[in-house]
């Protein structure tokens, strides 16, 4: 059975807290501090919600997700903008393997991906970074 790990990362402008240091810090360290800051803001229902429609998401792309053994080991980070019903306005790679980028991208445009089940949990899916991994 064809399984890939999808991690929906969420890019939010503004999430750093006035207190932290100016010293730079690696960009997927940076990345791993917002997304934890983000999950330690919202409630125990939210975070369920949130990690909820990331499944069904992640299982409406594997549907239509067709490869064979040479993407093995490929990865690929997409950019989706979804309208309020799950409809895709918009799908490109930001980066990982062209060709596992290219069979990621026309899954996500052929998945029939559901609504997101409230305003919140829209909020945080409608410009997401994906993550898949082969």
């Amino acid at each position: 059975m064809k399984t890939f790990l999808l991690v929906a990362t969420l890019i939010l402008a503004g999430c750093q807290s006035a207190g932290q240091s100016t010293t730079p810090v690696p960009v997927d360290q940076q990345i791993d501090v917002q997304v934890d800051d983000l999950l330690a803001s919202l409630g125990k229902q939210d975070r369920q919600g949130i990690n909820g429609y990331a499944a069904q998401l992640k299982a409406a792309v594997e549907k239509e997700v067709r490869m064979g053994d040479a993407f093995r080991g490929k990865a690929c980070s997409v950019q989706i903008a979804l309208d309020r019903y799950g409809t895709v306005k918009n799908a490109r790679a930001v980066e990982g393997d062209p060709a596992f980028c290219e069979a990621i991208l026309k899954a996500v445009r052929q998945a029939k991906i559901p609504p997101a089940p409230d305003e919140k949990v829209y909020q945080r899916f409608n410009n997401a970074r994906l993550d898949f991994v082969f």
